[in-house]
């Protein structure tokens, strides 16, 4: 069953879903229903998600000039402790509805926060895997982002592709979740994400990380209702004699959901809000109702989901081959083209850490013979690249400098650095 729950704290009883054959759940804040899940339901797949306040949504460390690459190392750090006391759960959300994703495709403004959006959200992939983890990117507000904003963000999905994560978005209709689906199948608020061509093009795999009812602008509602949640739309459902049982009715509307998305094979499922929760989710929580068991009974009807595979090894990286006896002293670019090319797909900001062998040339011209170093390539999207050794000392150059640990020795195009030939840049 592709419908599942998004469970906050004090809302346990969601677990009903699992038992009954959800693909995905979601814990929000609260994980310690985490290792039972993964151990006694191996085809749900678990994502976490911690909540944090308004004011850190990247678009304001956007606004403040921060880089992408900080952006997410702030992002990880803040959670760092949440993911050390919670090994059960391997898939973790980044930014919630963030602020980055609204606005007209057209404006340049809005196109330039998607770039940097996607380059932050690369990077905490990036990160993430480095502590044997795996994230979720996106997870868009209901509605965004705009269809022609989503090439400037397919960098990231082709990096969460590579790093076996998933993309997320929320689905929430306007009174009736099928309101707004035309005859193509086709959606606008939900079954959006089958308007998207970056999506199926990138081949990254869909959690619908939120779903339900909730509220919508008033010329995307249906005529003579006030959209909102669920609860809120059951008394009009009932004067406008649309049901005379309104859980059964919102269960009935969840569940056309769940058969549209068993279409897509590459959506793995959504995750229903909410179970638990405060006050300010009373009217959208449907634990505490009989949609709960409703949705329980159409999952045990249905096939138990196969265990999900196990995520790809990290293949080794190539050992880069020596440099020729004779060489001229220049880095030998082509021996890291290997290792760049797959970095720049995963990590398109034009930042790397790899290690390469040099040839290095005394205060004489003379060659010094081949050192091992880390080369870091540092950069903006459009700016020049900064390209850095460390620690070592080198030279002097051409211009009698000599550096010395994480000292610029050159500086090149973010186009020359990730050229093709072999001398589009010279370190000394």
């Amino acid at each position: 069953m592709k419908l599942g729950p998004c469970i906050l704290p004090g809302g346990g009883a969601g677990i009903r879903l699992v038992r009954a054959g959800a693909t995905v759940a979601k814990l929000v804040d609260d994980f310690g229903l985490a290792a039972q899940i993964r151990r006694d339901h191996p085809g749900c797949l678990v994502v976490g998600r911690v909540t944090e306040p308004a004011e850190l949504d990247p678009v304001n460390a956007y606004l403040a000039d921060r880089s992408p690459e900080q952006a997410a190392e702030d992002f990880v750090n803040r959670q760092m402790g949440k993911y050390s006391l919670n090994p059960a759960i391997e898939v973790w959300e980044g930014a919630n509805e963030s602020g980055l994703s609204h606005g007209a495709a057209t404006d340049p403004e809005v196109q330039r926060r998607m770039i940097w959006y996607a380059s932050l959200e690369i990077w905490r992939l990036v990160l993430l895997k480095s502590l044997g983890l795996r994230g979720v990117v996106g997870n868009f507000s209901t509605g965004t982002p705009a269809i022609g904003l989503w090439a400037h963000f397919l960098p990231a999905l082709e990096s969460a592709v590579a790093h076996d994560g998933y993309l997320g978005l929320h689905e929430y209709g306007s009174v009736f979740m099928s309101w707004d689906v035309g005859a193509d199948g086709k959606g606008w608020n939900t079954l959006r994400y089958r308007r998207v061509p970056q999506i199926t093009a990138s081949g990254v795999r869909v959690v619908i990380t939120e779903s339900g009812l909730d509220g919508h602008p008033q010329d995307q509602t249906p005529p003579g209702y006030t959209s909102g949640a669920w609860k809120t739309c059951a008394p009009q459902w009932l004067a406008h004699g649309d049901t005379t049982d309104a859980d059964r009715f919102y269960s009935d509307q969840l569940i056309w959901h769940e058969k549209e998305m068993a279409k897509d094979p590459y959506v793995i499922g959504a995750t229903t809000f909410c179970c638990g929760g405060t006050d300010t989710w009373k009217d959208h929580r449907f634990d505490d109702s009989a949609v709960l068991g409703h949705l329980e009974a159409y999952g045990l009807s249905q096939p138990e989901p196969p265990p999900l595979p196990e995520p790809p090894a990290p293949e080794p990286p190539a050992e880069p081959e020596p440099p020729a006896d004779g060489d001229d002293g220049m880095a030998d670019f082509t021996l890291i083209h290997a290792q760049l090319d797959t970095l720049k797909k995963l990590i398109p900001i034009a930042r790397a850490q790899v290690k390469i062998n040099l040839k290095i040339r005394d205060a004489s011209g003379n060659d010094t013979g081949r050192v091992q170093l880390a080369l870091r390539i540092d950069g903006s999207m459009n700016g020049p690249i900064d390209i850095y050794e460390k620690g070592i000392t080198v030279g002097p150059n051409s211009s009698g400098q000599t550096y010395t640990d994480r000292a610029v020795i050159d500086r090149a195009t973010r186009e020359n650095v990730w050229g093709t030939e072999p001398d589009a840049v010279s370190y000394l």
